[in-house]
């Protein structure tokens, strides 16, 4: 219609926003109002990192990624994985591992993250550090650097 009037007013972008946050966004109310208005996706710091996730060889432990994730989700906020594996120092625990053992053990880790976070996480950085970090590669040989990205 030639005098019609046409006024768009988006709402909410499609690009991907975001920042890093972490935990404080579950117990500081003018943090997490930030990053709601501010963003319409977000990263964990370290929260979702193999080391926070398991701390002692063994004991898993999601409880603070699942707040989060709940929080974002209760925001409409898109969300994409921290590093999967470090490749600076390893975990708190994989000096103590035999060498033998730890591929095994990043097996494992990646098995149990992708599994628990299933289609939460838009993307991943699947291991963080692979050009100036040396930890896993050190110990494993530079073949570990694509086995991670391929598995």
């Amino acid at each position: 219609l030639s005098s019609a009037t046409v006024e768009i007013r988006q709402i909410r972008q499609n690009f991907a926003f975001g920042s890093a946050i972490n935990g404080n966004v579950l117990t500081n109310s003018a943090y997490a109002d930030f990053a709601s208005r501010a963003f319409n996706a977000v990263n964990m710091e370290f929260e979702s990192t193999w080391d926070s996730n398991e701390h002692v060889r063994g004991v898993e432990y999601y409880d603070m990624v699942d707040d989060i994730i709940e929080w974002a989700q209760a925001n409409g906020m898109r969300m994409r994985g921290h590093h999967l594996i470090g490749n600076t120092t390893g975990t708190s625990w994989t000096g103590t591992v035999p060498t033998a053992e730890l591929q095994a053990e990043m097996d494992q880790r990646l098995l149990s993250a992708l599994t628990h976070y299933a289609s939460l996480f838009e993307n991943w950085d699947a291991l963080n550090e692979s050009l100036n970090g040396s930890y896993f590669n050190s110990r494993l040989g530079d073949a570990i650097i694509p086995w991670v990205y391929q598995r």
